[in-house]
């Protein structure tokens, strides 16, 4: 059951993973229109055994988590009102640049590397200053 919704939930990725990147931020957009589609079309699909149900239950849960990763990824689009100088208004599609980037991520972790390491030879200066190895000076 696992595995087919995992299976089911590649598949249906590798679909959108097709459409253009334009496209796919603006369904980034919605992404909860696009998790209620699937939360409530699968197990519509899958009706009539508990193994079809446990599959769609999985797989909106895989596509709804690979959803989300992808919007922090590559950012979405978001079809919005929008007013000009001249106080008239328009809409139009607004992008957003996603919250996980390279520079952000290589950040978090050289400071959480960076703290880590120095609570490492803080602990080791307290335990080898506790056993007495360091020099005695009169």
């Amino acid at each position: 059951m696992i595995f087919s919704g995992i299976v089911t939930a590649i598949g249906l990725v590798a679909i959108t993973a097709k459409f253009s990147k334009t496209f796919l931020q603006k369904l980034l957009g919605y992404d909860w229109a696009v998790d209620l589609i699937v939360t409530l079309g699968l197990p519509i699909v899958f009706m009539g055994t508990y193994s079809g149900m446990m599959t769609a239950v999985i797989t909106g849960l895989f596509v709804s988590l690979i959803l989300w990763i992808t919007k922090n990824v590559i950012g979405y689009k978001k079809y919005e009102l929008i007013k000009d100088e001249d106080d008239e208004s328009h809409r139009e599609w607004k992008s957003y640049d996603g919250a996980w980037t390279i520079k952000s991520i290589a950040h978090s972790m050289s400071q959480t590397i960076k703290s880590d390491m120095s609570s490492v030879f803080k602990d080791f200066k307290q335990g080898w200053n506790d056993n007495g190895y360091t020099k005695q000076v009169a």
